[in-house]
């Protein structure tokens, strides 16, 4: 959570089906921040986010984003059998 200018956030993951994220989130001022993500896993994911962020009076923060989405997926589907694959693109609030 980022609760002032300046503060820098990372975080990033791997997970045993062989997928791997990472978060980076900044605080560019005193009420709005950045964050950045990014997924690998049968295809790809990234998006870019911009927002505000406010320390509430009971020492919790509050941070909303909005931003864009890009990805690709490749996922087989047991219902119906077949790949499902395919780029898409998310616009997000």
């Amino acid at each position: 959570m980022i609760n002032k200018k300046g503060d820098v956030r990372i975080d990033a993951g791997v997970t045993s089906n062989i997928s791997a994220n990472a978060t980076a989130s900044y605080g560019l001022s005193d009420k709005i921040a950045l964050q950045v993500y990014g997924n690998v896993v049968n295809g790809y994911y990234f998006q870019a986010a911009a927002g505000p962020y406010k320390k509430l009076k009971n020492g919790n923060i509050l941070e909303l984003y909005n931003g864009l989405g890009y990805g690709y997926g490749n996922a087989y589907n047991n219902a119906n059998p077949g790949n499902l694959f395919g780029n898409y693109q998310i616009l997000f609030s």
